[in-house]
């Protein structure tokens, strides 16, 4: 009988984890959150990092309880076949949500700073349609493509942040101020949240990985989210002391203006920020292919190799997730959209159902053995 999917390793299972979240949105941040809290950024930044781990650490556990069954398999086994189904599909649903918005953002970032005479639809349809050539693959495909690409635009990342260092000219802006309100810190933890807005990844893929590997591989989804913490921390530092809070409130995409402040005669690209849009660029062409092949993965027929069944749904995904994009009228309806709608209601949904699920399934699981 054909393996559902080739197995992946442990490390794999990290960087599709690393680029699930955080990855193709941190252009926008951190403009919104500074403006609600200040350079008390920090805490909602440390909560939400901290929730995205609980809820990593949760999923692994319920996986491991489950014996590592498909995620869609597992919701329906842990709820019943029709209420899975349907809590499994919103899931899917919020996070196609988030993908439009970010995508037709940074189709505006992309118009904003690089390309005024291209029309959006060109370049958002351009990364939907790269996205979905990614997404077509097997799972040991797009695996072995993040592998190799995301931590190469990652490294290019952290040395244009260092780059940028010479420029922080308001350190004493960039400490963390622990007076700010607590609603004030609450509201841009929840805002934040965005980030990390990914609640079935973990669990979706670690069935995949080689067996005898997935308890390592566990910690490592924790890891990962905590390594994105510790990168967020770095960026929010480098844009306070870089601009000071309160231009950072008033920009759409401060980290652009941070590092378009870069000069460095000698280095190998002379327009750092033409590295940082090809790292960013590839970097949401990856997001995004793994968001539609985990949708595709869970609300499709999970088969090996490159299935065309599963080829057309992957499609289906992106030109929906496309046309949803070019559908939003402008970049203040976009972020209300984001900050106001979605990412509370993900981020409730989230801290709800993922709680839920693994009490559910463990008092299951422990009458079935009470009965045996």
């Amino acid at each position: 009988m054909k393996a559902a999917a080739e197995p992946i390793s442990p490390g794999q299972y990290f960087w599709l984890i690393m680029v699930a979240v955080v990855a193709g949105s941190v252009y926008l941040w951190p403009a919104y959150v500074v403006g609600l809290a200040g350079s008390g950024g920090y805490v909602s930044l440390w909560i939400a990092t901290g929730v995205a781990a609980g809820v990593a650490a949760i999923q692994v556990s319920w996986m491991r309880r489950m014996v590592y069954r498909p995620y869609a398999v597992a919701m329906k086994d842990t709820w019943s076949p029709a209420l899975g189904t349907v809590l499994a599909w919103i899931t899917m649903a919020l996070m196609m949500a988030l993908d439009v918005v970010i995508l037709y953002l940074y189709g505006e970032l992309l118009q904003t700073f690089f390309y005024p005479a291209t029309p959006s639809w060109v370049t958002i349809g351009a990364i939907g349609g790269l996205a979905v050539w990614i997404a077509i693959r097997s799972l040991a495909v797009v695996a072995r493509n993040v592998q190799l690409w995301f931590p190469l635009l990652l490294a290019s990342f952290v040395v244009v942040l260092a780059l940028s260092a010479g420029d922080m000219r308001f350190p004493s802006a960039a400490a963390p101020n622990l007076a700010e309100p607590v609603s004030s810190m609450a509201r841009a933890s929840v805002a934040t949240w965005f980030l990390y807005a990914n609640p079935c990844a973990a669990a979706t893929l670690l069935p995949y990985v080689r067996r005898g590997k997935r308890s390592s591989s566990g910690k490592l989804a924790v890891a990962a989210m905590a390594l994105q913490g510790i990168i967020l921390t770095t960026i929010l530092f480098s844009a306070l002391a870089t601009l000071g809070p309160m231009p950072i409130a008033n920009m759409t995409w401060p980290i652009i203006y941070v590092f378009s402040v870069v000069q460095v005669r000698t280095f190998f690209v002379q327009d750092v920020g033409m590295l940082i849009l090809i790292t960013w660029t590839v970097a949401m062409i990856l997001h995004l292919g793994v968001h539609m092949f985990v949708v595709s993965w869970n609300v499709g027929p999970p088969l090996g190799g490159v299935n065309p069944q599963r080829q057309y749904l992957v499609a289906g995904i992106g030109l929906a997730i496309v046309l949803g994009a070019l559908a939003i009228g402008s970049v203040a309806e976009a972020k209300v959209w984001l900050f106001q709608v979605l990412t509370p209601l993900d981020l409730a949904w989230t801290v709800i159902l993922v709680p839920a699920t693994a009490l559910t399934a463990w008092w299951r699981t422990r009458g079935r053995r009470s009965a045996a």
